[in-house]
């Protein structure tokens, strides 16, 4: 009875919200499911009809406001390479970085989790709890969107 309690829960986690791209100059309604991190970097996943998947990250440290270069994400042993990837300015102590994502990807990230990113040669490395808070949210975004893993 327990788990079935913890998958209300995980459901219950998603809003509804608005996701800018600015790349393409369009707005799109979808699904999103967040975790804050120990540092008030924030990660964001978002399905738009449950065809088209994409991830935001608030970041905290390692600044390249408009800088376009290729944004790797760590999770655990696998790489997920996103090339002409922009970090826009939010404030002087925030930049965002947003992205599609591929079904695929989406497997490894319930499994692994993201732990880290490196943008411009900067490193930024997740915490411990951080990556399990991470995996935790994107394992209930898989399952929420394609069912549980057999």
């Amino acid at each position: 009875m327990q788990l079935q309690s913890q998958e209300v829960s995980c459901e219950n986690s998603f809003m509804n919200d608005t996701l800018s791209l600015l790349s393409e100059g369009k707005q799109y309604e979808g699904e999103m499911l967040k975790t804050t991190l120990k540092n008030q970097s924030i990660v964001q996943m978002y399905a738009v009809d449950r065809k088209r998947f994409f991830i935001r990250i608030y970041v905290t440290e390692n600044f390249y406001f408009n800088k376009v270069d290729v944004l790797t994400i760590e999770s655990g042993k696998w790489t997920y390479p996103v090339k002409n990837c922009k970090q826009y300015k939010i404030s002087k102590t925030m930049g965002m970085y947003v992205f599609e994502v591929q079904k695929n990807y989406l497997a490894t990230l319930r499994d692994e989790g993201i732990t880290g990113l490196v943008f411009a040669g900067a490193v930024t490395d997740f915490t411990r709890n951080d990556g399990q808070q991470i995996r935790k949210m994107c394992r209930c975004f898989y399952e929420t969107m394609f069912g549980k893993k057999e």
